[in-house]
């Protein structure tokens, strides 16, 4: 978000969460396209690998956001797109299902989310000049709300595991990639 000028000013407007939607989809879609593209177009008995794409935040990120700084009318605007409910869809929830082909619907179900929430940590926290210094437990106060009202299911990391080699073992061991 800094190359495209914004600042932490700017993280209680539609247009920086707006921005940070539009550039968190973009990158899923590409990733995925890769992905989905090798699975979609190949005979099922013929599958490739199982792929993974870890992805550090994902589109729900700015509507949380968005519920503590926004109006209602903005949030519907923020996640009342198309994009917005097909990935929601994508990390599990049921955002009102709506798909815009067969092979959406096709594809989609052949993509594994797990959603891990870290909780606040203070170590964690990274003042980059654009990023939220908002209350690390507030958010993920929200986040769970957002969460569960999408019906995303999602598993927690926070103090009670601060090593790096012990959670990535957790989320291989979550992935089911072990």
């Amino acid at each position: 978000m800094k190359q495209r000028g914004f600042t932490r000013d700017d993280v209680g407007t539609l247009a920086m969460q707006k921005a940070i939607l539009d550039a968190q989809i973009e990158a899923e879609t590409k990733a995925l396209e890769s992905l989905e593209g090798s699975i979609c177009n190949s005979e099922p008995s013929n599958a490739p690998q199982p792929s993974i794409l870890i992805c550090d935040r994902c589109a729900i990120d700015p509507s949380v956001y968005a519920e503590m700084e926004l109006t209602a009318d903005d949030i519907e605007i923020l996640t009342g797109d198309l994009s917005y409910r097909l990935a929601v869809s994508r990390y599990g929830g049921n955002p009102a299902r709506t798909h815009e082909s067969i092979d959406d619907i096709r594809c989609s179900s052949l993509v594994h989310s797990v959603v891990i929430l870290t909780d606040g940590v203070e170590e964690w926290r990274e003042d980059d000049g654009v990023r939220s210094l908002y209350d690390p437990w507030k958010v993920a106060d929200v986040f769970r709300r957002k969460l569960a009202a999408l019906r995303i299911p999602y598993h927690e990391v926070g103090e009670d595991m601060k090593d790096l080699g012990e959670r990535i073992n957790w989320v291989v061991q979550l992935a089911g990639l072990e």
